[in-house]
């Protein structure tokens, strides 16, 4: 992101918002997510799952299999509507850790910076064209100076980018537009800068933001001729052993949670195996 070709937004016209489902590995049911995305960028800007009562977040492996199903494996940036994510223009509360706290002490280094710039009148002449043509989605503080290299500054003065230059990356754009917003909300005004509380609730249960859900389901092959592989996870026997050989035979498999005869034959057509998987003879009583 340039300071001298971009020309920054007071109203998100980027970002949506809703629920994906989605499968986080072999032998896991699908999970339902709440998201935020940017369609400019490509970016999941925030994601958490249901876990029983509770949203908890997602670990950095979980968004990026959850960011590779959004961006590559189903193209939501062409046409989010599609896939009823509605347009946003504010975070939602529970989205808020993962920007808000960065944006807001952008934001107050944005509008300290204009404020060192631009006289009371200016500003709030700003504002008042803000507001008048909010719709545009251009912040009229553009009129009175190169509010890109000031919004520059702010992210040097937060540590974000590097001194001497210009340019912000693609990945700090939810963080650019969320300070815009929240500098526009405030009239510009440092002291007024406000963001929602990371505990706030919202339906469904508290936000916990540590990660405690595990994103596979490991497999143990118990045996293999004379070969011990009961080191090896599943993927990892695929990589190691010949795969037609090794699936077309007789080997146990203990699954770290308990399958269902459907989703196990499942796991075997995803290898592309018309063999089946065999459970060890104590799961198999239980199915």
């Amino acid at each position: 992101m340039n300071s001298n070709d971009h020309k920054a937004s007071s109203v998100n016209l980027t970002m949506f918002a809703g629920t994906w489902n989605h499968l986080f590995g072999p032998g896991r049911f699908e999970t339902q997510c709440r998201i935020v995305i940017d369609v400019n960028t490509h970016t999941l800007v925030a994601a958490q799952a249901l876990s029983g009562m509770n949203w908890v977040s997602l670990s950095v492996a979980e968004k990026e299999d959850l960011s590779e199903s959004l961006f590559e494996g189903n193209d939501v940036s062409s046409a989010p509507a599609d896939f009823d994510l509605e347009h946003i223009e504010n975070l939602p509360d529970w989205a808020v850790p993962a920007v808000g706290k960065t944006a807001a002490r952008v934001a107050k280094a944005f509008c300290e910076g204009l404020g060192s710039l631009l006289t009371a009148d200016e500003i709030d002449l700003a504002c008042e064209q803000n507001r008048s043509a909010q719709e545009s989605g251009v912040c009229h503080t553009h009129d009175f100076c190169d509010a890109n290299a000031v919004m520059v500054s702010a992210f040097v003065t937060c540590g974000l980018v590097d001194r001497g230059q210009d340019v912000v990356a693609d990945n700090l754009q939810p963080i650019w537009n969320t300070a815009w917003r929240l500098a526009a909300n405030a009239g510009f005004h440092a002291d007024a800068i406000q963001y929602a509380d990371s505990g706030r609730k919202e339906g469904g249960g508290p936000v916990t933001l540590t990660n405690v859900r595990k994103s596979v389901v490991q497999f143990t092959v118990m045996h293999f001729g004379d070969t011990n592989l009961s080191s090896l996870s599943l993927a990892q026997l695929v990589r190691e052993c010949d795969v037609g050989e090794c699936l077309s035979g007789t080997f146990g498999v203990v699954s770290s949670e308990l399958l269902t005869r459907d989703q196990v034959d499942a796991e075997s057509r995803k290898l592309g195996s018309e063999g089946a998987f065999f459970l060890d003879e104590d799961d198999a009583e239980n199915i």
